[in-house]
């Protein structure tokens, strides 16, 4: 397994990293969440506020890939873990949670929330 090598250059740690929450259970992945939600919602005041620098050493101490806003979903911040192929999964934040995209079955599969104002989601 991968986690057996012994140094991995940054950019493979940060890869691998990504990849193990990529396939965490929701269960799993909810609990780092919550062990992680300072960091998370500092990440997402530094990505309001355009501090371009913070916010990729902010991604870095999540192990997360990108955050952004989406024009379909106003309101809703994405914090990505990873992609693969067409399968995206992550975090949303939003103030109000009539603002979080519904489950479809060609875009949104699953979005659960965490606590309030936090989503697990899985898109394709």
């Amino acid at each position: 397994s991968i986690s057996k090598f012994i140094s991995l250059s940054s950019n493979d740690s940060s890869f691998y990293l990504s990849l193990k929450l990529f396939t965490m259970n929701d269960t799993d992945l909810k609990n780092y969440f919550n062990n992680n939600v300072n960091k998370f919602m500092q990440l997402v005041s530094y990505f309001n506020k355009e501090l371009s620098d913070e916010v990729d050493k902010g991604l870095a101490s999540v192990n997360c890939n990108a955050i952004y806003m989406d024009k379909k979903y106003p309101g809703c911040v994405f914090i990505q873990i990873l992609t693969f192929e067409n399968v995206e999964s992550g975090f949303i934040y939003a103030d109000e949670s009539e603002v979080v995209p519904g489950v479809t079955a060609n875009e949104f599969i699953y979005i659960e929330g965490v606590v309030p104002g936090w989503f697990i989601y899985h898109r394709m």
